[in-house]
């Protein structure tokens, strides 16, 4: 069998062209689904994410969407984590994580003192005080507490620990933050435009995983999705006759057959700037393709933070902060090499600034 040979920058090329980072889409849900999700832990970190990566946008249009609009939905899926994902979809993402979190919440549950009959009580509850107008924790507790008795702790948990259930099994999901406070939603109550339930999920997301990521293995997907590794070998080799081998490097790696036409692209430079949690940043296990081990500690920094980050061709070349005035956005660069990077990061900074309504000023740290 032929084995396609692709150069490093080749392959980061393609990707960041699927990621909308050097060919920004058309729409904020477009921009979303392609990426397969956008991580949230930071709210607007994720909508900077999205900012980078779509025409024309502001803040104010990702907020209508969520809120309004009600086209992205915030919840927790792959990796337990918070993410944004196209409402229509929450089900594509529930069918494939929410049994194994909701294992993993339920282990935690009944380790301290509840039974799986009083867990679906409570959940049963939980849904059933929820609707169409968001509810903070503690009013979701003060709801169930009143018909259950005492179990206003569990829902009020710093963790979210016991919500997270109602999250991953697509019952609830997250309504418009009031003031500090997160809200929550019915799902079926807030969202009008979900898919059919979907059969097959995982392969479908892994194949959308690999037309967003590839060229990647399947370690990079088990990483991405927090899948077990054999699991994520097991659907890859279920999907084997869509994929194509190639040799990145020494790496052996897959690629969706129909985007072998696809690989190649022009040699033009690019650069972006990148939020904290970036999908980018977060979809392979392997690192050693998008930046040096001599500054990997620089981005991914202890309890699971990722700095946001300066990419040229595909590849990190610095970290960067910023401060929103009145009307000025002041950028602080920390190229990682001698040289000025500011020329490189001018456009991306100005589109960064447009969304954010401001105007740019760039400093160097």
């Amino acid at each position: 069998m032929y084995m396609h040979s692709l150069k490093p920058e080749t392959v980061l090329r393609f990707r960041c062209r699927r990621n909308h980072i050097t060919e920004p889409s058309k729409g904020i849900v477009e921009t979303v689904r392609d990426v397969c999700g956008v991580q949230s832990q930071v709210l607007k970190a994720a909508m900077i994410s999205i900012l980078v990566r779509t025409e024309g946008v502001t803040i104010k249009d990702i907020e209508r969407a969520l809120w309004e609009d009600r086209t992205l939905v915030k919840t927790w899926c792959m990796r337990g984590t918070l993410h944004l994902i196209p409402s229509e979809d929450i089900q594509l993402y529930t069918n494939t994580f929410g049994e194994k979190l909701s294992d993993n919440s339920r282990k935690y549950l009944i380790k301290k003192g509840l039974s799986n009959r009083k867990i679906d009580l409570m959940l049963e509850e939980v849904v059933d005080v929820l609707g169409n107008e968001p509810l903070t924790k503690e009013e979701i507790a003060r709801e169930v507490s009143a018909r259950f008795g005492g179990t206003g702790e569990w829902i009020k948990h710093s963790w979210g620990v016991f919500l997270r259930l109602g999250c991953y099994n697509g019952s609830i999901c997250f309504g418009p933050p009031r003031g500090a406070n997160v809200t929550f939603v019915r799902t079926d109550e807030w969202i009008h435009n979900m898919n059919d339930t979907i059969e097959d999920a995982v392969e479908e997301l892994l194949i959308k995983y690999m037309r967003a990521h590839g060229p990647a293995t399947h370690h990079d997907f088990a990483y991405w999705s927090g899948l077990k590794v054999s699991t994520a070998k097991e659907l890859m080799d279920d999907i084997r006759g869509h994929l194509a081998q190639v040799e990145v490097g020494e790496r052996m790696m897959w690629v969706l057959e129909d985007d072998l036409q696809f690989l190649e692209s022009s040699e033009t430079d690019f650069s972006s700037l990148l939020p904290y949690f970036d999908t980018y940043l977060l979809a392979h296990k392997d690192k050693s393709l998008i930046i040096d081990h001599e500054h990997y500690k620089k981005v991914y920094r202890q309890a699971g933070w990722i700095s946001p980050t300066i990419l040229c061709n595909g590849r990190v070349a610095g970290t960067w902060s910023y401060r929103e005035n009145v009307d000025t956005l002041e950028l602080t660069i920390n190229p990682f090499e001698k040289g000025d990077l500011s020329g490189k990061i001018a456009h991306a900074g100005k589109r960064l600034a447009r969304g954010l309504g401001k105007r740019l000023i760039t400093l160097r740290d």
